[in-house]
C-alpha cells in the first residue's frame, strides 16, 4: 500500500523519542547542583567550547527566541521605504 501523506507517523510538531531524552538529560545534567558550582569553574578559566555549553542549554530550555522591536518616536509609526536596485549581469555572463 503506497504512504499517503498525513497518514501514521508523529504527529505535526511532536518531538521524535530521542530528542526528548536528549531534553531530559540535558536538562538533569544544567540542574544538577554540583554541575551549576563547577560551571563558573569552567566558564572563569576558559575550560570548555563555549559550544558544548551553549547546546546543553538549548537542549534543556530550548533556543532563545530572537525577536527584533521597530518603532519611532515616543511610540509613533515608523515609516519604511524599501528600495530594489537591480545591476544588469556582465554581457559576458550568458555565455558561461
Amino acid at each position: 500500500m503506497p504512504f499517503t501523506k498525513g497518514q501514521g507517523g508523529r504527529p505535526k510538531g511532536a518531538r521524535n523519542k530521542s530528542a526528548g531524552e536528549a531534553q531530559k538529560l540535558c536538562l538533569r545534567l544544567v540542574s544538577d547542583p554540583d554541575y551549576r558550582k563547577r560551571i563558573k569553574q569552567r566558564l572563569v578559566t576558559g575550560g570548555l567550547p563555549p559550544g558544548i555549553e551553549a547546546m546543553l542549554w538549548h537542549y534543556a530550555y530550548g533556543k532563545p527566541i530572537e525577536q527584533v522591536e521597530f518603532g519611532g518616536m515616543d511610540g509613533e509609526p515608523m515609516t519604511v521605504q524599501v528600495i530594489h536596485k537591480y545591476v544588469a549581469a556582465p554581457p559576458d555572463a550568458a555565455a558561461r
